[in-house]
């Protein structure tokens, strides 16, 4: 007990990463690393496609001005600037420059071929806005340079209509300098160019913060998810020695993890054309500040998501180092936490008992089972009862008449919300929550709730089935020690042996009931299995009985080399735990945790395997990747 204790200590210890660690720092670095490297390789592929169309439309502007002798000149010796960059320093910071540089080249071309009229400076907006694809700051602000550039050139020369080869006649509309502009159009045209340029700075900086924030948050998940399965292993091999008397007979073990997922989108913002009036430059603050909103809500959403993985992981790591204790013990910790999360009046615990069919309460926060109405209840007796029938949330608010109240030294407090939780797993009741609240219960705490309630329910149901067993582990040991002292009461003994038998064999049908049990050939033919395997799989005993296993593996892991290892364990008495692959009748894939046992002697010898259906831990962990992926 002070082994399992003190390794639980260690591992809430070392779930707690320091940030400070040279090992971490380094970790951070390679993972910043490739999360820019993907960024800026992905940013170098996105640009190749804009240069190109940069030097198609330079080409068609071309053929509709016939200024082919500069447009093909330029053109093509910016495009295969920025390729060979590309292909010979790709990812690289220099890299970036030169698209930053060739983006306001191509800008420029496309001034001189549009003979500089204003509408063509919108090139502008578009090059910077492209730039944020790098998501650095400091190759967006190099174009910066340029555009002060081009506008002295283009204003301040005198002689800007002799650049362009067309006649006379159409040079009159490029015909403009600084002098014939005022100063408030002056102004404007400056103010809206930097500001183009501090935003698009400003959002390729942010990105890099936000690239550099998710790197982080997946490297920490991932320290702690490889943390907690070492210290699992540890904790399920000690679990297996300490219980090995009774492992021909039973073992269960359960194990319900979901962790943080995260779903990352990317914004990304055009700009409209601008003009000089008044209205105009309205109707472009208003859709800036449309935009922003958007971004705060999308950005609440995934605080409110993130909050609510976080606190699933909590109280998973919660359940998981307590699961060991008594029921009531175990009732307390989650309660107090869940009452504390919901800032709660008072809660109540009630646990099904499938023995008198009866809610039994095992623990209260802020009352006793004796302060209560009634510590238990029957199906469908009141609202507990009624929710533990429908198995469905009840949830009351602006409570006026009846509501609860709770007293302390100074004042009595009146609730104004109700909750009460069903907590179901696999379509079985196995306890209710209940909550009287001063406040009304958000939808993050709900979808919260809902969530920890099939998670609890698993751990309930495994503590009374472990707690059940330590039961007969006890009573066996009690059993021989009388048998040690007293030899005359043998036949007694023996009697109450056989009763511990018969006993036994009810716990085996409980198994039967509660997991997937699966009789083998030596051969991998099929000889047996239960109502549970059956409901998973969606075949029919007569479908399976007489087949070999891999009728319900699926393909992919029939021919892979685990699967063939686990039969040669089989074969060799050495396989104990699997987890296959596995596909329904009508396809569907699931997943399944097994223990194995060797039955019968020789020819008669055959395979036992008590199995869990572990798909949804799975299914979380295929998150994970690729969360962590992404």
């Amino acid at each position: 007990m002070f082994n399992r204790i003190n390794l639980l200590t260690d591992t809430q210890n070392s779930l707690i990463i320091d940030k400070n660690d040279a090992n971490w720092q380094h970790k951070l670095e390679k993972a910043y690393e490739e999360a820019f490297e993907q960024v800026y390789a992905y940013g170098d592929r996105v640009m190749q496609g804009f240069i190109l169309l940069h030097t198609l439309l330079a080409f068609a502007l071309a053929w509709v001005h016939q200024v082919w002798a500069v447009s093909i000149a330029a053109g093509l010796s910016i495009a295969l600037l920025f390729f060979a960059s590309v292909y010979f320093m790709p990812r690289s910071f220099f890299t970036r420059l030169v698209a930053s540089v060739c983006l306001q080249l191509f800008v420029l071309l496309h001034i001189y071929q549009l003979q500089g009229i204003e509408e063509s400076r919108f090139f502008f907006f578009t090059a910077f806005t492209m730039m944020i694809v790098y998501r650095d700051w400091k190759a967006v602000a190099i174009g910066a340079l340029l555009l002060i550039t081009e506008y002295v050139v283009f204003n301040y020369l005198e002689q800007y209509n002799s650049l362009s080869p067309v006649s006379n006649q159409h040079k009159a509309v490029g015909n403009y300098t600084i002098q014939e502009m005022n100063a408030l159009g002056v102004f404007f045209y400056f103010f809206i160019s930097i500001m183009q340029v501090v935003l698009a700075s400003w959002w390729a900086y942010i990105l890099s913060l936000y690239t550099k924030r998710r790197v982080e948050s997946n490297l920490i998940l991932l320290e702690k998810r490889e943390i907690i399965a070492k210290h699992n292993e540890i904790l399920e091999q000690s679990i297996a020695e300490k219980t090995q008397e009774l492992q021909r007979s039973l073992e269960i073990a359960r194990a319900n993890e979901e962790e943080l997922r995260q779903n990352m989108e990317e914004l990304q913002a055009t700009q409209e054309e601008l003009e000089k009036q008044a209205n105009q430059i309205l109707e472009k603050n208003m859709r800036l500040e449309i935009a922003e909103k958007e971004l705060l809500s999308k950005q609440e959403e995934m605080q409110r998501r993130q909050w609510i993985e976080t606190n699933i992981s909590h109280f998973d790591n919660l359940m998981r180092l307590n699961y060991d204790k008594s029921l009531q013990e175990f009732s307390e910790i989650l309660l107090s936490h869940l009452a504390e999360l919901l800032g709660a009046l008072q809660a109540a615990m009630y646990v099904y008992n499938p023995e008198n069919q009866l809610l039994e309460m095992t623990s209260g926060y802020a009352c006793t089972s004796k302060t209560v109405l009634k510590p238990a209840f029957a199906i469908g007796d009141g609202l507990l009862g009624q929710a533990a029938k429908t198995q469905k949330m009840i949830y009351m608010d602006n409570i006026k008449e009846g509501a609860a109240e709770v007293a302390s030294a100074l004042n009595r407090i009146r609730s104004k919300s109700l909750l009460i939780l069903p907590m179901v797993y696999n379509d079985k009741l196995q306890g209710l929550l209940e909550f009287a609240l001063i406040q009304p219960v958000s939808d993050m705490h709900l979808e919260l709730l809902q969530t920890l309630s099939k998670n609890m329910a698993a751990v309930l149901l495994n503590i009374q089935n472990i707690l059940h067993t330590k039961k007969l582990l006890l009573q066996s040991q009690e059993m021989a020690k009388e048998m040690q002292k007293n030899n005359q009461e043998l036949r007694r003994i023996k009697a109450e042996m056989d009763k511990q038998v018969a006993e036994l064999k009810n716990q085996y049908e409980v198994i039967n009931r509660v997991m997937l049990v699966i009789e083998y050939a030596p051969n991998g033919l099929i000889l047996n299995v239960n109502q549970n395997f059956l409901n998973l799989s969606k075949y029919t005993k007569e479908e399976l009985i007489g087949k070999h296993q891999s009728v319900f593996i699926a393909p992919d892991f029939v021919a892979s080399q685990e699967y063939r290892n686990i039969w040669e364990r089989a074969k060799n008495n050495e396989l104990q735990n699997a987890i296959y692959k596995c596909r329904d009748k009508e396809g569907n894939e699931f997943w399944i945790k097994s223990n194995h046992y060797v039955a019968g002697e020789q020819e008669n010898r055959r395979f036992i395997a008590f199995g869990i259906d572990i798909t949804a831990q799975k299914q979380a962990e295929e998150k994970l990747k690729y969360a962590a992926y992404k």
